[in-house]
């Protein structure tokens, strides 16, 4: 692992659609949970650079920054998990 280069989300869409578009999760401590004290708790999902970059990036603007093709997967990824976590 010396040598590589990890970024960080806590937003599981992010994760989700990362790592289902190639996306690999760094082999140690790929998931950390916190525990604060005033009781919340910070999830993060640790992936290495490289593969699942362009995804992460396509999920993180705003819609009408997207670069990738209208028709494109990630498109549809970020469609489908925006319905389930808002229902619209």
């Amino acid at each position: 692992m010396e040598g590589t280069a990890f970024w960080g989300t806590t937003n599981i869409k992010v994760a989700s659609a990362v790592a289902t578009l190639g996306g690999k999760l760094r082999q140690s401590d790929p998931v950390t949970h916190i525990i604060k004290e005033d009781g919340s708790r910070q999830v993060t999902f640790w992936f290495e650079s490289g593969a699942g970059d362009e995804a992460r990036r396509e999920m993180e603007c705003k819609w009408h920054e997207m670069k990738g093709d209208e028709e494109s997967v990630i498109r549809y990824i970020r469609a489908a998990l925006q319905i389930i976590v808002t229902g619209k």
